[in-house]
């Protein structure tokens, strides 16, 4: 009989041990999920906590840099300026250009944006095309402008003048230039780029402004919707002459090729025996030229 008990207490031993370490086992591993859970947390934290401080250390050495940049040159007096080299224009003088800069001796070298400066007088002035500003250690500042060169007169009394690239200025002298007529009036005012077969008639006046032609601009009227009519001064005599060209008012290489050849025809019809005697030339057709005796 006592041999019957024993494997009985040996079991109920043995599962009572087994039972004992999976309670451990489950208690052990309760305790590592909830170390666990708490990390997680902690890293998430760590995650917010550092690209803010990395942003505000940041901060602190930009802060730091702009003030110590501030030292060494916005605020060094060994950075004044004592030589201010200005190349003037014909119309935008020394007087201006200090005026629309506020540069001036002995302001710092530094004291001042360049990028900005450039930028409101190129607003400020349309007839200024290009400015130009360096800086050189440790006291000199060279400032260049390039002026617009009016090639026409604009407005009900051509009192605007326009360039080559069709940008409108005042301010300059307008005698002898060509007039462009026909242009809409509440579209003419400073700082404003010309548009449409406005821009063909600046190619025409541009062309002709070359001595080896001979031919001189006196107006041209760009209020037709396919052709300009242009007023010019050809062999000592006024003559009117309707042109159009393919490409025109574009500005390209097909623009000025195609006005080329269309003014030579016309010019070569100026110039024949019947031609002679022409006043008023129709040459908007390729290879012909139509013309209205006096």
């Amino acid at each position: 009989m006592w041999f019957k008990r024993e494997p009985r207490v040996e079991t109920w031993t043995v599962a009572g041990q087994r039972a004992r370490r999976r309670a451990a086992v489950l208690n052990v591993n309760t305790r590592v999920s909830h170390y666990r859970g708490g990390g997680g947390r902690h890293r998430l934290a760590a995650l917010i906590l550092v690209p803010v401080t990395l942003a505000a250390a940041a901060v602190l050495a930009l802060l730091g840099l702009n003030r110590l940049g501030s030292l060494l040159f916005a605020s060094n007096p060994r950075f004044a300026i004592r030589r201010l080299v200005i190349d003037e224009g014909a119309v935008v003088t020394r007087e201006l250009i200090q005026e629309w800069t506020n540069v001036r001796e002995g302001m710092n070298l530094f004291g001042f944006d360049a990028g900005d400066v450039r930028e409101n007088v190129l607003l400020r002035a349309p007839n200024v095309r290009s400015m130009e500003i360096v800086r050189l250690l440790p006291d000199t500042v060279f400032i260049r402008v390039e002026e617009r060169l009016p090639l026409a007169r604009v407005g009900t009394r051509g009192q605007f003048a326009a360039d080559r690239e069709g940008m409108l200025f005042a301010g300059v002298p307008l005698q002898r230039l060509p007039v462009i007529e026909g242009y809409p009036p509440e579209h003419v005012r400073p700082g404003v780029r010309l548009e449409g077969l406005a821009l063909a008639a600046l190619e025409l006046i541009e062309l002709c402004d070359e001595p080896r032609l001979g031919v001189r601009i006196a107006s041209v009227a760009v209020n037709r919707p396919d052709h300009l009519l242009a007023r010019i001064l050809y062999e000592e005599r006024e003559r009117t002459v309707k042109l159009s060209w393919d490409g025109m008012g574009t500005g390209g290489p097909r623009s000025r090729e195609g006005l080329e050849r269309r003014l030579g025809e016309a010019l070569g019809a100026f110039r024949s025996e019947t031609g002679r005697q022409v006043s008023q030339l129709d040459a908007t057709f390729p290879g012909k030229a139509y013309g209205v005796r006096e």
